[in-house]
């Protein structure tokens, strides 16, 4: 079964998530962003999901793990899902390569079809 990570701040989301998608997937979750690093350092994900703003708590945002994502592996697919898409935002991730990035208030379907086409 192909893995997904995804890293997220909000837990409601997260679940979501994993119940949207864990039926095709094995989908793993992170509201950290150092163990959703630590996690990608030791196992091999066929695709990541990252939010773009995390928790002032958090050490690092979306673009920073989405920089050490592709240092650990340059081939994994990575979508952004952040409740703000904006242009500075897109600008700041042309370098990584991203395969698609989804305002949080998207559909069901347009998730699950952009993990289909993409991993």
């Amino acid at each position: 079964m192909k893995k997904i990570f995804v890293l997220d701040d909000n837990r409601g989301y997260l679940l979501r998530l994993k119940y949207m998608l864990g039926k095709d997937y094995d989908v793993h979750t992170f509201s950290d962003s150092m163990d959703f690093i630590e996690s990608l350092n030791s196992e091999k994900a066929d695709m990541v999901i990252l939010d773009y703003r995390l928790s002032v708590k958090d050490q690092f945002d979306g673009h920073v793990v989405g920089q050490v994502v592709r240092e650990i592996d340059p081939e994994v697919p990575v979508i952004v899902a952040s409740g703000y898409i904006e242009t500075e935002m897109l600008d700041k991730f042309k370098d990584l390569n991203v395969k698609r990035f989804l305002r949080k208030s998207f559909e069901d379907y347009d998730l699950i079809d952009t993990v289909k086409k993409h991993i």
